[in-house]
């Protein structure tokens, strides 16, 4: 008899609710929400062939790795500066109101950032699709840890394994979030298969209709992992300025 295929979850997901996005300058509900995987994670249980197991953590080696420190700084206290502040009240998500375009300085001389980590978010943040509420931090950090426990479920022999991970990674890059998503699972989990698990090269193949902008920005140089996206045309589809085929990669990257 075949053994049932390991699905790692984490209820921590269901603390990341209540979202809204700012879209053709109306406020709709976000689509990414928790009914998405409780969804799917009904159906796998009524199946019979999957067995559910919690997340393990991994800590904050495996993001830092790929992410820099000063976005998960501002992922994880934006929401408790801004209620620090007065800056919201913690009825409603956080979204930031500007954003530290790269044609914005000019010729004028930047001063540092400022110190409460709400206001840095516009310059951490490419969209208005991507809240922070008070559960936000605690969810991204449960999905890494969902998805690493499956890929080192698979290092240690098993065929095959799922991470049920809420919320998404793909449109996170090096130093961004967006697109819900906060910190890049799939861009973790390579990055800790080759610095942990002994592998040479990994393949990240992406079949979300929207283009992974956030993997890959963070491999765009890299000749250790392969990106592959099977994404709609962004002339017509989000993220609209990144995933056209002239623009793979550079330098190791076009390995």
């Amino acid at each position: 008899m075949q053994s049932p295929v390991p699905v790692f979850s984490s209820d921590a997901h269901l603390g990341h609710d209540g979202l809204i996005e700012v879209a053709s300058g109306r406020e709709i509900s976000c689509f990414e929400a928790p009914a998405r995987v409780m969804a799917i994670e009904e159906a796998l249980r009524a199946d019979g062939r999957f067995a559910f197991e919690a997340a393990v953590e991994h800590g904050r080696e495996p993001i830092l790795a790929v992410h820099d420190a000063d976005l998960v700084d501002v992922l994880e206290h934006a929401w408790t500066d801004a209620l620090a502040a007065d800056a919201a009240d913690g009825s409603r998500p956080l979204l930031p109101d500007t954003f530290l375009l790269a044609g914005y300085a000019g010729p004028m001389q930047l001063g540092g950032p400022p110190a409460a980590r709400h206001l840095r978010l516009g310059a951490r943040c490419f969209d208005t699709a991507t809240p922070i509420v008070a559960g936000t931090f605690q969810a991204a950090l449960a999905a890494v840890d969902v998805a690493l426990s499956a890929a080192e479920r698979v290092v240690g022999g098993a065929p095959l394994a799922y991470g049920l991970c809420r919320p998404p990674g793909h449109h996170a890059a090096r130093g961004m979030l967006g697109g819900y998503c906060y910190l890049n699972n799939a861009a973790i989990t390579a990055q800790w298969l080759l610095d942990h698990a002994g592998a040479q090269r990994v393949a990240i193949v992406d079949i979300d209709y929207h283009h992974g902008n956030g993997t890959q920005q963070i491999f765009w140089e890299r000749g250790d992992v392969l990106y592959v996206s099977l994404h709609a045309d962004p002339a017509r589809a989000y993220p609209y300025f990144s995933g056209y085929s002239r623009r793979a990669a550079a330098g190791r990257g076009l390995a």
